[in-house]
């Protein structure tokens, strides 16, 4: 019997659910609508939706601005049913959307805003009012504006006030350095390691009070400044704003973060304005200002009419406090840590300094005769990008920019930092290079020159920072008085906090994370962690090495993650990697291979070098060895071989040639000896012939079906290889047989490719194999086999040994020399010198592996891009068989261990600017390559060190020489004509065990 159910439909909901339904659809119709449109290209529905949701959470809203702007270009929509999000991307259409009459008036309200509408007396300020049309806002941001430009750009008194308060600034860190000198002998006399956030914040803030009073603060207005500023950046983020703003009961909910937070901020304000205003308006004597707020009570009196209220003049208090502070502050601290970090960069700004003032007090009138200086600023200002995204701007009405139509109610943002890294309107936008701001004869380049034209750090039009002057007049006087009289220095006793995203805490303004500065410069201490994490996101997303990047920066050379299923270790630098996996002491209980199924399955049951799960096993010795010498043998230059390979690139080069004549004669805009060629086109096809004549020791013309099969394979061992499959299938390997799903459809699909190469490439060798005769590896594993006294050499061992040559030889070589043609066209003068040693020393003669030791800077190049692109960011895993202690540290047994390449390669306690592209270092003084014990070459480790070091390695990089010389004595790699040049950012590169280059086209050139 069925139990009764009674249906009961509350009266009230009925019409709550009607108005609900009704914004629904029309939402929905709105959406539809606009597709009808030339709206700006971008993502739309419901992926977007929550990326969006995601990033203004983690307060990350200017990353994926940037990636959709590496994506879709100078203007991105994005479209979802509860509103539009337009990112401009370009200068121009910034200047374009917020300065032309046409549009000026309709793209430059503001969204309701939390902030605006309680903060900030119900709009009653010039920076979050949500509308630019009222005349009064007009007045107000007119009057703003001139206050604060004649109390903040140089007057006579309050540059006297400034110069006070950087006196009291110095002289504070002449105490401490000599107090700190006499109590850490580990320290030198007059210096000191201060810690920034102790000193930079609590003078802007008493900067911001005197600016304010006109008058030098006590410590308690100078504080309250503070507490308001931080407590307003909390609730000013986006996530907070639109949670308040959306349900306005949160502030007065009990027991709730928003009801705390709101309550502080409030109590904050209010303390604020009565010790400010109360108190400033009570003493005030007309005609006789102090300050911004004496000159704005005048402003009150004068005025005939009563629209200018109390409320306005704590609205503009609350714009200083939120534009003077947070911006300022990290400004300056991000300028002396790129001092600390470009060191000649620093020297040359005192050099400037010492030459022009002496001991002079720096001045405003100084401006013009320190351009180096000046230039320094703006570079910190592009690079430091304080502010990522303006201020939302919200259209108005429907308008159209660029032939692109801007529905009404959008929400426009101006993507500061895209915009201050965009590589086609910077060159190497990611080096600190002041001179990019100068003219030939040194001089600072005037605002209308391209390069300041397409810089505007503060906005521009209507909705413009009122604060620039007096930001840079400030951040002016502190740069050069504490230049004058200080060096900042990596700490001694602490890790100087590196030029990384991680170093910044995202949000509205990027704050630097705590960081100290010395005088003098000291080595970093190594740390170790024991961390609860769950890594399963990052092994899905093929982003392990961006995860042990952050922890390495955070932690040091060592790392050790622990969760419930076991632990994992990061090792950072090539002195604990070289210990761990080399030492007699550890190397037989660190190199083991963790269980996998590539290994288990694919591998016959581990019959395979690379993965094979023991190294203490004799037949893996055997197996390495072998493997080893007879890859070393057929791979790094014997005549036949290398014979072979010229062929191949003789192949290459003819079929470049001919792409080159055919396009030629069909693109007009191409001259004839050039031609657009996207580099997947061509370069793995050419790996693929190598690794089958390795093989094989046959060449492979267009008709074999050799190449072709191996690329298939590799591609899928590729795909199963990855951490997140792998450790699936040989956890549930019942996986591999459930119908219909992408596990069954990938094993399948690899065992078949498997099968079908070693039945054309393996059963057919073996039925030709004449011993003694060998032809390639595959001859020369045979014959082992037959001269062998013993049976330890099957045929799955050379089977297995295939694989590892499928997996080490083809993605890896691929992705370098891909990796390798992109660098030298975003690098023409390092091509063009390898191009000058080339021509110098072969002439038209067909470079040689005899070659090498004459061409240093190709071999320099080539390490360089080893080390940049880190094709394996992290190395295979290692397994402790036993309890192991290195380094004081003890590492359980079953632990997983990684090789930290991606992090050891950037690490700029390693190499000096790691970000930039320069061969050189790999150099002596007398151009010739530096040996392998050189402590340059020994920190790099692309190829692993120890019993499971790449043993491809010299295969590799013989075959990478013999690829660059001859096609670089052909050829010119130039950016495309037709398509856009792949950026050199984390983006271009897919992520996984092998990082990937997206596809890409270059601009070919014929020399000759």
């Amino acid at each position: 019997m069925m139990i009764p159910q009674i249906i009961f439909w509350p009266g009230p909901a009925l019409p709550w659910l009607l108005a609900v339904t009704g914004l629904f659809l029309y939402l929905l119709y709105k959406f539809f609508a606009s597709e009808k449109k030339h709206v700006p290209p971008g993502p739309s529905g419901v992926i977007v939706f929550f990326d969006i949701l995601k990033a203004v959470k983690g307060g990350t809203l200017h990353l994926l601005g940037e990636k959709l702007a590496r994506q879709y270009g100078e203007i991105v929509m994005c479209r979802t049913i509860i509103g539009n999000l337009c990112f401009l991307n370009s200068a121009r259409l910034v200047r374009q959307v917020f300065t032309d009459k046409e549009t000026q008036l309709i793209a430059n309200d503001r969204p309701h805003t939390f902030t605006g509408a309680v903060l900030s007396y119900r709009f009653k300020d010039v920076g979050l009012s949500d509308e630019v049309k009222t005349s009064e806002w007009s007045k107000i941001r007119k009057l703003f504006h001139s206050t604060l430009r004649f109390y903040g750009s140089g007057v006579e008194m309050f540059e006297g006030t400034m110069q006070t308060e950087l006196q009291s600034l110095t002289g504070t860190l002449e105490i401490q350095t000599k107090m700190v000198g006499e109590n850490n002998r580990q320290i030198a006399g007059g210096c000191c390691e201060l810690e920034m956030e102790h000193f930079l914040p609590i003078s802007i803030r008493r900067v911001l009070a005197t600016l304010i009073t006109g008058e030098a603060p006590d410590s308690k207005l100078s504080q309250m400044v503070g507490d308001l500023a931080v407590r307003i950046q909390k609730i000013n983020c986006p996530t907070t704003d639109i949670l308040l703003c959306t349900f306005p009961f949160l502030q007065f909910l009990p027991g709730t973060y928003y009801k705390d937070l709101c309550d502080r901020t409030l109590q904050c304000r209010d303390a604020f304005m009565e010790e400010v205003l109360t108190k400033g308006k009570a003493n005030h004597v007309p005609g006789k200002p102090k300050g911004m707020l004496g000159a704005l009570f005048d402003e009150q009196e004068n005025n005939s009419s009563d629209w200018f209220t109390d409320d306005h003049i704590r609205g503009m208090l609350v714009d200083i406090v939120i534009a003077g502070y947070a911006t300022s502050t990290e400004l300056l601290k991000g300028f002396f840590l790129y001092m600390v970090h470009h060191p000649r960069v620093m020297k040359r700004v005192q050099e400037e300094i010492d030459r022009v003032l002496g001991q002079k007090v720096p001045s405003l009138e100084d401006r013009r005769s320190l351009p180096f200086t000046e230039a320094a600023i703006l570079e910190a200002l592009r690079v430091v990008t304080v502010p990522p995204l303006s201020l939302a701007h919200e259209a108005r009405e429907d308008f159209t920019t660029d032939g692109f139509f801007i529905p009404k109610g959008t929400i426009i943002f101006e993507n500061i930092w895209s915009m201050n890294r965009d590589p086609t309107a910077w060159e190497d936008p990611e080096v600190f290079r002041p001179e990019r701001f100068l003219d030939d004869e040194g001089q600072l380049l005037p605002p209308t020159h391209p390069t300041r034209w397409r810089f505007l750090p503060f906005g521009i039009g209507k909705r413009s920072c009122p604060g620039e002057n007096f930001a840079r007049s400030r951040v002016f006087l502190y740069v050069t008085t504490l230049l004058q009289q200080f060096d900042f220095l990596p700490p001694g006793n602490h890790d100087l906090l590196p030029l990384t995203p991680d170093s910044w805490t995202e949000g509205v303004v990027l704050q630097l994370k705590p960081c100290y500065g010395d005088t003098q410069p000291g080595s970093s201490p190594v740390y170790v962690a024991i961390l609860e994490s769950d890594p399963s996101q990052p092994l899905k997303g093929g982003t392990l090495h961006l995860l042990g990047e952050k922890w390495a920066r955070q932690y040091g050379d060592i790392v050790m993650c622990r969760t419930i299923i076991g632990n994992l270790c990061f090792l950072n630098s090539a002195r604990l990697v070289r210990q761990v996996f080399t030492d007699k002491g550890t190397e037989l209980v660190t190199n083991d291979r963790p269980p996998s199924y590539t290994g288990a399955v694919l591998a016959y049951n581990f019959k395979i070098v690379g993965l094979s799960d023991g190294v203490k096993l004799s037949d893996w010795s055997k197996m390495r060895k072998l493997f080893h010498s007879t890859l070393k043998f057929y791979g790094s230059g014997v005549e036949t071989f290398e014979v072979m390979l010229r062929a191949e690139l003789c192949r290459l080069t003819e079929a470049l040639e001919t792409e080159i004549k055919l396009a030629g004669g069909n693109d007009r805009q191409l001259p004839e000896c050039r031609c657009d060629l996207e580099m997947e086109s061509f370069v793995p096809i050419s790996i693929r012939r190598v690794l089958a004549t390795l093989i094989t020791g046959e060449a492979h013309g267009p008709d074999s079906k050799v190449p072709q099969l191996v690329g298939d394979w590799a591609v899928c061992l590729q795909k199963i290889i990855s951490p997140t499959t792998d450790y699936l299938l040989f956890t549930f390997p019942f996986l591999r047989f459930l119908p219909g799903t992408y596990y069954k459809e990938l094993c399948d699909r690899t065992h078949k490719c498997r099968d079908a190469f070693m039945e054309e490439v393996f059963t057919k060798a073996k039925a030709n194999h004449v011993p003694g005769k060998p032809k390639g590896m595959l001859g020369a594993l045979f014959d082992e086999q037959v001269n062998n006294s013993s049976d330890w050499l099957t045929d799955d061992h050379i089977r297995g040994m295939m694989i590892d040559i499928v997996i080490a030889g083809y993605a890896t070589s691929t992705e370098l020399l891909k990796g390798f043609f992109l660098f030298m066209a975003h690098h023409p003068q390092a091509m063009k010198r390898i191009q000058q040693e080339i021509d110098k020393v072969l002439g038209l003669k067909a470079p040689s592996l005899n070659d090498r030791k004459s061409l240093p800077f190709i071999e320099a190049a080539i390490l360089e891009v080893l080390r940049m692109v880190s094709t394996i960011p992290l190395s295979l895993g290692h397994e402790t068989r036993d309890d192991v202690v290195t380094n004081g540290f003890c590492i359980p047994k079953g632990t997983i261990q990684l090789g930290n390449i991606w992090w050891m390669n950037r690490d700029p306690t390693a190499w000096e600017e790691p970000d930039v592209f320069r061969p050189e270092r790999f150099l002596d003084n007398e151009g010739q390559l530096l040996p392998p014990t050189h402590p340059t070459r020994w920190r790099l480790l692309p190829f692993g060190v120890g019993r499971r070091s790449c043993p491809g390695e010299s295969f590799a990089r013989s075959r990478a020489f013999l690829y660059v010389t001859t096609l670089l004595q052909k050829f010119d790699f130039l950016p495309p004509v037709n398509h856009d040049l792949l950026p050199l950012t984390q983006d271009s590169w897919t992520e996984g065990v092998v990082l990937q280059l997206k596809p890409y086209y270059l601009c070919i050139n014929k020399k000759w």
